[in-house]
C-alpha cells in the first residue's frame, strides 16, 4: 500500500488522509473550481483508491499530526512513496479505459481469491479485479465489454459483516448507477426501491422491530447484508447501441450465457463460497422461472452441498436461499406477491415463506 503524506512547507507538519466515520476518504475534483470543497461535491474513496485519484489531479482531505486540522491539499503538495500498484494517471475528465469487445473471453488466472475467514465484505467500495485483465481496474471507471454485455468495476458492500440474513439483488440498476462515483455510499443501494424491499422483508418475517430499511443499510455491524450477485454493474446491449441493466430478460440471460459465466463464478466464489457461522438466510430478489435456476446452479458450483428445497428455495448444511418478487418489479407484481391469495406470485410468496419457516426443522 502506498505512503501518502504532506509536509507543510513552514512548519514541517505531517499531514496524512484523513478518513472518515464511514471509513472511506474524500477527494474532490478540481473541475468543480470554488465549489470543490464543499460537502456535497466529495468524492468518497477507498484507502487503494487515494494514490490514483492524487495522480489524476485531485484534492485530498489530509489531517495534521500536530494540530488535527482537516485541510483540502492540492495533489502537487502531496507525496506518494511506494505507489507501484498504480496505473498511469488520467487527467480529470479523460474518458475511462475500456476494454476492446473483440477481446477473447479468456479464463482469469488462478488462483481466485474469496473473502477471507468467513466474512462477508466490508460496508463500503469492494476492491476487486479478478475479471478485468491482469486484475487491474479504477474503481468506478474501467468498463469491460464483451460478446454483448458490459461490465463496470464498482462493486460495494452494505450493512454487517457476519449478519444473520444476506439480502442480494442481482447487479446494480442504472438508478443506482446515476453518479456513483459523488453519492454517499449509503445512497446507493436499492435507490428508489426501499419501500418495496422493506415491504418484501416485512412479508417474510424478516423486519427486525425498530430498524428502518434505511438503518439496517447504513449500519457496518448491523444483523442484516445487503448486496448484489454480481457485485459490479451489469448492462446488456440493446443492439441499437444503447445498454440496459433492468428487467427479466438480463437476470436469465447473463446466468445462461457462457460467454459471461467466468464472471459469475469468479463474483459468487469470491462473495457466497466461504460464508460467516453467523448466516443461515439469503434473500435473493428475483423469482423468474430461468433466474432461480441459474442462481442455483452458480451458486452450486461453489457450495456442492446445495439440495432442493422447493421450487423458490434451496440450501446446504449452514444457509438457505431464498427467491422473491424483485423489488422493481413493474405493475403489480411486487403487492401481488406479498398480499395476493391466489395466483402465480401468491403460490411463490406462500413458497418462501414456507421454507424461512421450516428451515430449522431440517436435517
Amino acid at each position: 500500500m502506498a505512503k501518502i503524506i504532506r509536509k507543510h512547507p513552514e512548519t514541517g507538519e505531517v499531514f496524512r488522509p484523513h478518513r472518515f466515520r464511514d471509513g472511506l476518504y474524500r477527494v474532490a475534483d478540481p473541475a468543480l473550481g470554488s465549489k470543490k470543497h464543499h460537502a456535497e461535491n466529495q468524492i468518497p474513496a477507498a484507502e487503494q483508491e487515494i494514490a490514483g485519484y492524487v495522480r489524476r489531479g485531485f484534492l485530498l482531505r489530509m489531517r495534521g499530526e500536530l494540530n488535527g486540522q482537516v485541510n483540502l491539499v492540492r495533489p502537487e503538495e502531496i507525496e506518494i512513496i511506494g505507489d507501484s500498484r498504480v496505473a498511469a494517471p488520467m487527467a480529470p475528465g479523460e474518458p475511462p479505459k475500456v476494454e476492446s469487445a473483440s477481446m477473447p473471453p479468456a479464463p482469469v488466472p488462478a488462483p481466485l481469491a474469496i473473502s477471507p475467514g468467513g466474512m462477508l465484505p466490508l460496508h463500503g467500495r469492494i476492491t476487486c479485479a479478478d475479471c478485468f485483465p491482469d486484475r487491474r481496474a479504477q474503481w468506478g471507471e474501467t468498463t469491460l465489454e464483451r460478446a454483448g454485455w458490459r461490465l463496470t468495476n464498482n462493486p460495494m458492500a452494505w450493512g454487517g459483516q457476519r449478519p444473520e440474513i444476506l439480502v442480494l439483488g442481482f447487479s446494480k440498476g442504472a438508478t443506482q448507477d446515476a453518479a456513483i462515483l459523488t453519492k454517499r455510499h449509503e445512497d446507493v443501494a436499492f435507490a428508489r426501491g426501499r419501500k418495496a424491499l422493506g415491504r418484501i422483508l416485512d412479508t417474510l418475517g424478516l423486519f427486525l422491530a425498530g430498524r428502518s430499511i434505511d438503518d439496517l443499510i447504513a449500519a457496518p455491524d448491523g444483523p442484516m447484508a445487503f448486496g448484489s450477485l454480481i457485485r459490479c454493474s451489469v448492462a446488456k446491449s440493446d443492439g441499437k447501441g444503447g445498454w440496459f441493466q433492468s428487467g427479466g430478460d438480463i437476470l436469465g440471460s447473463c446466468l445462461a450465457d457462457q460467454s459471461f459465466g467466468d464472471i459469475i463464478t469468479n463474483c459468487i466464489r469470491r462473495h457466497l463460497a466461504n460464508l460467516p457461522d453467523s448466516l443461515k438466510l439469503v434473500v435473493m430478489l428475483g423469482n423468474g422461472a430461468g433466474y432461480i435456476d441459474g442462481c442455483r446452479r452458480a451458486i452450486a458450483s461453489v457450495r456442492p452441498g446445495i439440495r432442493s428445497v422447493n421450487d423458490v428455495a434451496y440450501g446446504d448444511d449452514q444457509v438457505m436461499f431464498v427467491h422473491t418478487i424483485h423489488f422493481a418489479a413493474q405493475g403489480r407484481l411486487v403487492p401481488e406477491w406479498c398480499e395476493a391469495t391466489e395466483g402465480t406470485q401468491a403460490q411463490k410468496r406462500k413458497l418462501a415463506q414456507h421454507a424461512i419457516s421450516g428451515w430449522g426443522a431440517q436435517p
